[in-house]
């Protein structure tokens, strides 16, 4: 389970007069496997909630955003068990207050640092595709994750079949 909270808006105000600390976080439930020479395979589920403020222009209507959406990435091994970059893609359905449910592509990147075997610290980089604005637009957060390790291959290993 990772969660991210927009940089920029967790620490400034932005040009829209959205303060600090304004909630913008996204939730991933990310599942791993298809372990491979130069990594593994995750597939991940993910939610994103915005609560922005009114600012009054046709193109930015009131309040909140949501975000449903499926990512794909790929956990790359970087010679460390500590640090993990994964590049993905991730499609989903977005909607803003005043606005229909429209579909959106992302596009990025996460680094992220182990501490222990349970607890990450990360930071992602998405280019999300905004229909409303006719536009991608880029956005850095930084977040934890906890990890669950079930074991499975280990466990499937002692009864001596892989699978």
């Amino acid at each position: 389970l990772a969660v991210y909270q927009d940089a920029k808006l967790a620490l400034i105000e932005d040009q829209h007069g959205n303060k600090p600390f304004t909630p913008d976080f996204t939730a991933k439930l990310k599942m791993q496997g298809f372990e491979g020479k130069y990594g593994s395979t995750v597939i991940a589920i993910k939610y994103r909630y915005t609560d922005l403020v009114d600012m009054g222009y046709k193109d930015y209507p009131t309040g909140y955003l949501w975000r449903y959406g499926v990512e794909a990435q790929y956990n790359f091994h970087m010679g460390t068990e500590r640090w993990g970059a994964a590049p993905f893609v991730g499609f989903g359905i977005m909607k803003r207050a005043s606005t229909r449910a429209q579909n959106s592509w992302e596009f990025g990147g996460e680094l992220t640092y182990k501490i222990t075997n349970w607890f990450s610290v990360g930071a992602e980089g998405v280019m999300m595709e905004r229909p409303e604005l006719g536009k991608y637009v880029f956005n850095g957060s930084l977040g934890i994750q906890f990890n669950i390790n079930t074991d499975y291959g280990t466990k499937q290993a002692k009864k001596g079949s892989r699978f």
